[in-house]
């Protein structure tokens, strides 16, 4: 929604910029596919997730695996796995 509000708005004031409609659908596609990897609680999913790694086994490859979550990563394995 944020974005979209912001491309309009350069879309508006800025009319030399040349954004078409086709941009500003690519801005909210590209706002909302960011948001698919988002844990429950947003952000402080992912520190939740660093806290829990913390706790676990050096030699874990879960630990590895948790410590380096990234909700966009997660975003585009899932558009990915959706394609």
């Amino acid at each position: 929604h944020r974005a979209a509000e912001l491309v309009r708005l350069l879309q508006r004031e800025q009319g030399g910029l040349g954004i078409t409609e086709g941009d500003v659908l690519c801005v909210k596609l590209a706002g909302l596919v960011h948001d698919l990897g988002h844990g429950p609680f947003s952000h402080l999913y992912e520190g939740f997730l660093k806290r829990v790694a913390a706790t676990m086994d050096d030699q874990s490859p879960a630990k590895r695996a948790l410590a380096g979550w990234k909700h966009e990563d997660m975003s585009c394995r899932m558009l990915d796995y959706i394609l």
